[in-house]
C-alpha cells in the first residue's frame, strides 16, 4: 500500500519531469569542443525519493567512414535500493541520419536474469524509441538500449555530434539528460578510373642509300715447285718358314649303346573258319585188258612187259 501512494503521489510530478525530458532531449548537439565518445549523468533529487538514478550514452567505434555504421549504447540504471520500471528510452542521433538499421534491448526477466531481445524502434520526434509495458531496473540489473545507424555517404569529415536521450518511467526515473557524444567521419577513400589511353605510333620509313664497294685487285705470286721423282728401293725376298705342327688326337671310343626293348606280345583273336566239307568219292573204272600174246623171240619176259604197258597205259599214267 506504501509503494502504490508512493507511485500515485509522484506521478503527476513525474509526468511534467517527462515533458521537459522531451523539451531537452530534441536540444541541439553540444560544441566539438566538449564531445566526447561517451557522457553521462545521475539524478538524485525528491522525485527519486533518495534514490540516486544513473544514465550513460556511448558511441562506437569513435572513428568512422562514410558509408559504415556506429552504434549508440544507452544504459539506465540505479545505486540504491529502489526498483523503477522503465518504459520508454528515446535515442536522438546526429542530425541527418536515418532509421536505426538495427536495435536491441538488454534487460532483467524473472527466472532468466539479463535477456538480450531485437526491437524494431519507433520515430519519436528527432529520435528512435524502444517501449515496453516496464524493464525493472535495480543496482545489479541496469536496462540497456542498443542502436546502430548508417554513416551518411556525404557525412564530411570531422567530428560528429548526436543529441540526447530521453527516459520516461516510475519512481522518478524518468530523465532527458543532454548525453551528447561524438565520433569522427573519414572520407571515404576515393577511386578513380583512369579510361585507357590508346596511342597510334605512325609507321617509320628509312630509305638506305646503296653502298659500293672497289676491292682492288690482289696479285698473288706462287713459287716454283720443284718435284723429286721417287727412288725406288728392291728389298731382298723374305724367305719364311713357317713350322711344321703335329696334332695327335686321342683316340675316339664310341660305344654303341643297344636298347633293348620289351617284347610285345600281340593277342590276335582266334578266328574260327568252317569250310565246307567236300566228300570225294573215287571212282573206279574196269577196263578191259586185252591181252595179246605174241610169240617173239623175246620170250615169256616181252610178253610181261607189254602187258604191263598197256595196263598204264589204260590207267593214264605215262
Amino acid at each position: 500500500m506504501r509503494h502504490s501512494s508512493i507511485t500515485a503521489g509522484f506521478a503527476a510530478s513525474a509526468l511534467l519531469v517527462t515533458g521537459a525530458a522531451i523539451a531537452l532531449g530534441t536540444a541541439g548537439p553540444a560544441s566539438a569542443a566538449t564531445c566526447s565518445a561517451t557522457a553521462s549523468t545521475t539524478k538524485n533529487d525528491i522525485s527519486t525519493l533518495g534514490v540516486t538514478h544513473t544514465y550513460k550514452k556511448t558511441v562506437s567505434p569513435t572513428s568512422a567512414q562514410d558509408g559504415s555504421t556506429v552504434t549508440y549504447q544507452v544504459v539506465v540504471g540505479t545505486t540504491g535500493i529502489g526498483n523503477p520500471y522503465v518504459n520508454t528510452i528515446v535515442d536522438y542521433p546526429p542530425s541527418g541520419f536515418g532509421a536505426p538499421v538495427a536495435a536491441s534491448v538488454t534487460a532483467y526477466h524473472a527466472g532468466s536474469g539479463e535477456v538480450t531481445e531485437s526491437v524494431t524502434p519507433s520515430a519519436s520526434g528527432a529520435g528512435w524509441a524502444a517501449t515496453s509495458s516496464g524493464w525493472f531496473v535495480n543496482a545489479s540489473n541496469p536496462v540497456t538500449f542498443t542502436v546502430t545507424y548508417a554513416v551518411p555517404g556525404n557525412e564530411p569529415a570531422g567530428p560528429v555530434t548526436s543529441g540526447g536521450i530521453s527516459v520516461s518511467g516510475t519512481v522518478g526515473v524518468s530523465n532527458s539528460p543532454a548525453l551528447n557524444v561524438c565520433f569522427t567521419a573519414t572520407a571515404a577513400p576515393t577511386t578513380t578510373t583512369v579510361p585507357p589511353t590508346t596511342t597510334t605510333v605512325p609507321p617509320t620509313t628509312t630509305t638506305v642509300p646503296p653502298t659500293t664497294t672497289t676491292v682492288p685487285p690482289t696479285t698473288t705470286t706462287v713459287p716454283p715447285t720443284t718435284t723429286t721423282d721417287p727412288v725406288t728401293t728392291t728389298a731382298p725376298p723374305t724367305t719364311t718358314t713357317d713350322p711344321v705342327t703335329t696334332t695327335t688326337a686321342p683316340p675316339t671310343t664310341t660305344t654303341d649303346t643297344t636298347t633293348t626293348a620289351p617284347p610285345t606280345t600281340t593277342t590276335a583273336p582266334v578266328t574260327t573258319t568252317t569250310a565246307p566239307v567236300t566228300t570225294t568219292v573215287p571212282v573206279t573204272t574196269t577196263v578191259p585188258v586185252t591181252t595179246t600174246t605174241t610169240a617173239t623171240g623175246g620170250g615169256a619176259g616181252s610178253s610181261n612187259g607189254d602187258i604191263l604197258s598197256g595196263l598204264l597205259a589204260a590207267l593214264g599214267v605215262h
